[in-house]
């Protein structure tokens, strides 16, 4: 008995297989377009975070500007006004850490952690031995602890933007020291009181990575804007004109860490808020 064998020519098989690759081809075309839109859509939304998160830090700083103001002893809470530059005073009511040895918001003195203003019967009296608060705690008339003296700019090191949004806890004479203030302009100090730990050393916190531009605008009300040259001479900026300042304008320029595949290009996110100065 004969049988007959069936199959496909060579000619078929090449066919298939064209179709085959023609398929598989897509198939990956498909997928890499589909993982660049994936990414593209993950720097945004990292971008969109580190933008916010950079200006709710700024935003929650004004707006506890001159908290316990009779810890400023006449100093203005925003201490220093600048286009790309704020330094912001207040005396928190709450604990972060202690005194000494004070070294950084990661390490708390003696009962750091505990909510209360002073340890003295007298929360409104000068931390010094023996009357308040032994332990240089937040709301304890002493400006130094976390977030008490802070200053808000992109990193002086940084030759070209994309730079990191840093906030500088205790920027000792940057432009004028706390202690002695700026006497020229009427700026006052604010002198430590006697017994208690001197103010810390400066050190920088870095908030946002990529940075293109971060400016402030200052105003006395909703329309009247406080003009001078800011940043060019900062002993120009009078006493007045800081304790004028009612409403900061924040606005923030960032940028994603990655080009975008699919557009060669980066993203860009820009904030603007208006924050007013609560504490007057």
């Amino acid at each position: 008995m004969e049988f007959k064998q069936a199959g496909f020519t060579l000619i078929e098989l090449l066919i298939a297989l064209t179709i085959g690759v023609a398929m598989m081809i897509g198939l990956y075309r498909v997928l890499e377009e589909t993982e660049k839109i994936f990414n593209a859509q993950q720097q945004i939304v990292s971008l969109d975070h580190e933008c916010r998160y950079a200006m709710g830090a700024v935003v929650r700083s004004i707006r506890q500007a001159g908290s316990n103001k009779k810890s400023l002893r006449g100093a203005p809470k925003i201490y220093y006004a600048a286009q790309t530059k704020i330094r912001i005073l207040a005396d928190l009511p709450h604990d972060v850490h202690g005194s000494s040895p004070w070294t950084d918001a990661t390490h708390p003195g003696p009962n750091g952690n505990s909510f209360d203003i002073a340890d003295g019967p007298d929360a409104d009296s000068p931390a010094i031995a023996g009357n308040a608060d032994d332990e240089n705690e937040n709301g304890d008339l002493i400006l130094n602890d976390y977030d008490e003296d802070v200053t808000y700019m992109l990193a002086p090191t940084c030759s070209s933007a994309p730079c990191p949004m840093i906030k500088r806890e205790f920027s000792n004479t940057d432009p004028y020291p706390l202690e002695t203030g700026d006497p020229s302009n009427g700026i006052p100090g604010v002198a430590v009181p006697d017994g208690a730990a001197p103010y810390p050393n400066p050190y920088d916190e870095v908030i946002a990575d990529n940075m293109i531009d971060l400016t402030f605008e200052y105003f006395a009300n909703s329309t009247e804007k406080i003009d001078w040259q800011a940043g060019t001479n900062p002993k120009s900026i009078s006493v007045d004109m800081l304790n004028k300042i009612k409403i900061v304008r924040v606005t923030l320029i960032g940028q994603s860490k990655n080009v975008d595949r699919t557009t060669g290009k980066y993203h860009t996110m820009q904030l603007s808020m208006d924050v007013d100065v609560r504490n007057q």
